[in-house]
């Protein structure tokens, strides 16, 4: 018997999230899976030939595939999207031909450039008129097809959300000319791990980033900001969400993944049961899609997502037949998400085309898309003004002058005098060692953070590479400068190691070389999953500590010590328990963090914001 998993419930359409009696729990074991890739995010496409598309995260080859869902496994990959397009996300869109066959778009953003794309269904075409740069950090993305039948995108990232119409220009029934066009942009309360939307109730369902919490909104035609409320905690935390549709309108089910176990919900979103997935030892599931339609391996459908186990990392799917009729759901095979009410649109001539139309007793009331104003939305115009240092040229469309970029022009645009041999796959934060000696033999230090090539890099000013060193998924380095170790005073690097959640350090030899020095993997607590880190030496009393972070908001503090030997030690400050506020303490999750040993403060730098917090 499977382990029950629910959500205790807040008020949703006047109901609430409750446990039947006669809850029920089924096994179902793992049905298919890809070859093993760097996964994150599923979703379908109902076409001639059902798909399964997910996104490849590998820094050097990374992008989305395609794969064929209904073959054996390995499924049999049909398109890759690679490389130069890693991403985390990837969904679909779907619709009809004039002659009424399937068509559709595949929609990702890609993390190098930040550019929105969309590829035209089945044939994986690029729409390259649909190109929009979108800058951000962005962890979920889900299409909504409204009763007018207009096609939406929604992207959340940290503490936001951005929605874009998919405006087909010349034909209803084609989209390879379309273009994305900002409605609006919102704000959430969480980082989003997850997104599922419901039809027939006109809902979106979001999951929130390490966090056992499900939140729902309205799902509305509208440059209003929703109203977002939480539904529900889980008792796990919520690894995505998905929604089965049923062939009875307002009767959807909600599917929330936890770990290894999906929980099911019917209406009025009363707890029915859970989906166990078996066959494999450690599973652990994310980024959940359901592809509803009969195939000739699957009569009742599949449940598809992204699978770590110790048999595949990648994507895998399980078959839904027996697990409808033992839930006692509403089995419909018949769903197709293509179909529209084709009620009349919102978008009309009276606002230029550019904003929702509405009858206020008086005329028609415009409001307007991101990056349109006036009284009939006919006026583009630029955040900022493009900060005063560019010319607006088209809805927060920015031609920035020279030395100037940016979305909005606000930044200098500083040109490289040298740039690093390429190496490994993806790195981030580096760090400059200045030689004691001669300044001109300094050396920048980089981190390979991707499983690939894991290590750190150390080159020369010219940014030729000199040397690699292994090391657990390194992510920020920092440089220790005349740290005592036993007899002698070294340099030392020093970054937290995502592979193993360990803090990592390595001695910076005189030439500036890295070398291995004992005591140069330093555990952190159990279950602790390190994330950004840094250095702070006391001027007082030149103590010098260690600082690392989790995606959980959890920062800890280390003093760095050595025995009489050299052995590096570290010591979690209030005896090693991480319960002080001195240890142990909680901001928000953030990218990169800071010492600034001068003016005393530990700078806490996110990649959207950034904040200062004097704790040092």
């Amino acid at each position: 018997m499977a382990i029950s998993r629910r959500i205790t419930a807040a008020a949703l359409l006047a109901s609430t999230l409750s446990i039947q009696a006669a809850a029920v729990d089924v096994e179902i074991p793992v049905s298919a899976a890809t070859s093993d890739i760097e996964s994150d995010w599923a979703s379908v496409y109902y076409g001639k030939t059902p798909l399964l598309l997910g996104n490849d995260g590998t820094a050097a080859t990374g992008g989305w595939l395609a794969w064929d869902l209904n073959s054996a496994s390995p499924l049999n990959q049909v398109h890759a999207e690679t490389p130069g397009r890693r991403t985390k996300l990837v969904t679909t869109i779907h619709g009809r031909d004039d002659n009424k066959k399937p068509t559709g778009l595949a929609v990702s953003i890609s993390q190098p450039d930040s550019v929105l794309r969309a590829w035209e269904l089945p044939d994986f075409d690029e729409v390259k008129s649909a190109r929009s740069t979108v800058l951000g950090d962005w962890s979920a993305l889900c299409s909504w097809k409204s009763p007018s039948g207009h096609d939406y995108v929604y992207l959340f990232g940290k503490k936001e959300a951005k929605v874009f119409l998919v405006r087909k220009d010349k034909d209803e029934d084609d989209y390879e000319d379309a273009k994305f066009v900002e409605i609006q942009t919102f704000p959430l309360s969480v980082e989003a791990s997850g997104c599922a939307t419901s039809p027939s109730l006109g809902k979106m369902f979001v999951s929130a980033d390490d966090d056992k919490d499900v939140y729902v909104f309205d799902l509305v035609e509208s440059t209003a900001a929703p109203a977002i409320s939480k539904i529900g905690e889980a008792e796990d935390d919520v690894t995505g969400v998905a929604v089965y549709v049923s062939a009875t309108t307002g009767v959807d089910y909600l599917l929330v993944a936890m770990e290894d176990t999906v929980a099911v919900y019917g209406p009025p979103f009363d707890f029915i049961g859970n989906l166990k997935l078996v066959g494999q030892e450690d599973i652990e599931i994310q980024g959940l899609a359901v592809y509803q339609g009969s195939t000739s391996k699957y009569p009742s459908g599949v449940l598809a997502y992204a699978i770590e186990s110790d048999d595949v990392t990648g994507f895998g799917v399980s078959s839904l037949d027996g697990a409808i009729q033992e839930l006692g759901l509403e089995g419909n095979t018949k769903y197709d998400p293509s179909l529209e009410c084709k009620k009349s649109s919102p978008i009309c001539s009276s606002c230029s085309n550019n904003g929702f139309c509405a009858q206020n007793g008086k005329g028609i009331e415009c409001s307007c898309f991101a990056g349109w104003q006036g009284k009939t939305c006919n006026t583009y115009t630029c955040e900022d003004n493009c900060s005063g240092n560019g010319q607006c040229v088209g809805p927060n469309q920015c031609k920035c002058k020279t030395g100037w970029g940016g979305l909005h022009c606000s930044f200098v645009v500083v040109q490289p005098v040298a740039e690093t041999d390429a190496n490994g796959g993806d790195g981030d934060d580096p760090a400059i060692w200045i030689s004691p000696s001669d300044r001109s033999q300094s050396r920048i230090i980089t981190t390979t953070k991707s499983e690939q090539g894991a290590g750190l890099g150390v080159f020369d000013l010219s940014g030729k590479l000199l040397q690699t060193i292994p090391a657990g998924e390194p992510n920020n380095v920092d440089v220790i400068y005349n740290f005592q170790a036993g007899p002698r005073k070294i340099d030392l690097a020093y970054a937290a190691c995502r592979a193993d959640d360990t803090l990592c350090l390595f001695e910076i030899t005189p030439n500036g070389t890295l070398t291995p020095i004992p005591g140069g993997s330093q555990p952190t607590p159990p279950d602790y999953e390190v994330y950004g880190s840094c250095t702070y030496r006391s001027p007082t009393t030149q103590k010098q500590y260690l600082f690392v972070n989790a995606k959980s908001a959890q920062y800890l503090q280390y003093e760095l010590g050595a025995t009489a030997n050299g052995t590096l030690t570290t010591t979690l400050l209030a005896g090693g328990k991480g319960t002080s506020e001195e240890a142990s303490f909680k901001l928000v999750p953030l990218e990169r963090i800071l010492g600034a040993e001068v003016v005393k403060q530990l700078g806490l730098m996110e990649e959207v914001d950034s904040d200062w917090d004097p704790r040092a």
